[in-house]
């Protein structure tokens, strides 16, 4: 239920842009979902489940109303191999007076069920209707592993859809743009991987660019 509430929240999001598109100067046919970590799964769950019917029936809306043209993600969790053990409460739990666990943090539910981690893993969603994306990641990520990334790209792949991968060797979680601007402490400054900002910058010109770009139909 949690990771549903989010979904609808972040599709509701796209609907109000796309409604005021108009007003704010918008493109609405370039609306572009960017994530990381576990926002990364959120994106990702909107770019892949965008059409489907019960996320239009739950906002009284079209797919074409909650469509994503692009998404972009930093270190995304994607996938979860195997539920949790029912005593086990997860990263950053003692950062918390009275923390979930690690099961209900990521289900919403203390037992899980087969299902239920189907639905968490959301590349058993992607297919020819996901948009084009821009994913980059660290190998030494330990708490996301880098695998997600890598398999992520690999469903694609298969689906034809058009994506960007960047794999940086080094580099901790949580980097973000790597500069002051969201660093929270001194190893968060990487003038490596800081270039993921620049390369997802030119990436996107040839789907926004309307002088001569390709866009995503």
């Amino acid at each position: 239920m949690y990771q549903k509430n989010a979904l609808v929240e972040a599709a509701a999001c796209v609907k109000y842009v796309r409604e005021h598109s108009e007003e704010w100067l918008v493109d609405h046919d370039q609306i572009i979902i960017c994530g990381f970590s576990a926002g990364g799964h959120l994106a990702l769950s909107l770019a892949v489940k965008w059409n489907q019917s019960w996320l239009c029936e739950a906002l009284h809306t079209t797919s074409e109303q909650l469509k994503v043209n692009l998404c972009i993600l930093g270190y995304p969790a994607t996938m979860v191999e195997k539920v949790f053990d029912e005593d086990d409460f997860g990263f950053a739990s003692s950062l918390i007076k009275e923390p979930n666990t690690a099961n209900e943090r990521f289900f919403g539910v203390k037992r899980p069920t087969e299902k239920e981690l189907d639905e968490y893993n959301l590349l058993n969603f992607v297919n020819e209707d996901t948009p084009p994306m821009f994913v980059w990641h660290t190998y030494e990520d330990v708490l996301v592993d880098v695998n997600n990334s890598l398999m992520l790209g690999m469903k694609l792949r298969e689906h034809h859809v058009p994506f960007e991968l960047h794999i940086f060797e080094k580099g901790e979680h949580g980097l973000a743009l790597c500069d002051r601007t969201t660093a929270r402490k001194a190893s968060h400054h990487n003038d490596h991987v800081i270039h993921w900002f620049d390369l997802c910058e030119e990436w996107m010109q040839a789907y926004i660019d309307k002088d001569g770009g390709w866009k995503w139909m």
